[in-house]
């Protein structure tokens, strides 16, 4: 999906939303860049990494929608690309959201020293959306039933810990079906077969690392820290 995505010829694109899918390939070719092992970029950006002391300030952490792409956002809706009310406030309020990495004790990449610990880090991305959507619309345009799409809004957590070390695929992970009017929508592809609020919730719970649920050996301490002063959602 990544190598289509960034071939894609924009010009066909309807003009109200050629801006946003530009920088969701943009995005998507930073973490096609994750995907590919970094290479030699890795040393420099490990390097650029470590000088950042304020990681709300990383864009490859946190990266909040702009008040453009929510204003498409509501524009696709009245078009009658509805969606859940918990997925459009998360658009709205927070963005995008990328814990994924490597931590000596709470998160691990599948290199040769993994633990066979999957921490499941907290990823949230509309990048996908942006790209599913395109097609959507322009079926709708042509009059066509456009159906209903499934675009993915987080990997799984064999892929997160597998981003660095393989050129991984991020077209499959957990999604949600679209269009949904409801106020929440079952995340499918996640273990606990649960809704994308009860799956932020439980990811709160862990501190951004669900995958910790699953096992009786943890990093109490490193935890603790994590989610002390969490408030519940």
């Amino acid at each position: 999906m990544v190598e289509q995505a960034l071939k894609r010829d924009l010009s066909q694109i309807p003009e109200g939303i050629r801006r946003h899918v530009e920088q969701a390939r943009d995005r998507l070719a930073m973490l096609g860049g994750l995907a590919q092992g970094l290479q030699q970029q890795q040393v420099a950006g490990l390097k650029k990494n470590a000088e950042i002391t304020d990681h709300l300030k990383d864009e490859a952490v946190f990266s909040p929608r702009a008040e453009e792409e929510i204003a498409t956002i509501r524009e696709l809706e009245k078009k009658g690309m509805l969606l859940p009310l918990s997925l459009r406030a998360w658009a709205e309020e927070v963005g995008d959201v990328n814990l994924a990495g490597a931590h000596p004790a709470l998160c691990f990449w599948q290199d040769g020293n993994f633990p066979g610990v999957y921490a499941d880090p907290l990823t949230v991305f509309l990048d996908h959306f942006m790209f599913e959507v395109e097609g959507w619309v322009e079926a709708r345009d042509a009059g066509e039933d456009p159906g209903i799409i499934d675009p993915v809004f987080g990997c799984d957590a064999e892929a997160k810990a597998r981003l660095a070390i393989e050129d991984e695929q991020l077209d499959y992970g957990y999604s949600i079906e679209l269009p949904n009017a409801d106020v929440d929508a079952a995340l499918d592809g996640e273990p606990h077969k649960t809704t994308f609020v009860n799956y932020l919730r439980i990811a709160f719970r862990w501190g951004g690392l669900p995958g910790w649920e699953r096992h009786e050996n943890r990093p109490e301490r490193e935890l603790a820290i994590l989610t002390e002063g969490l408030l519940p959602i």
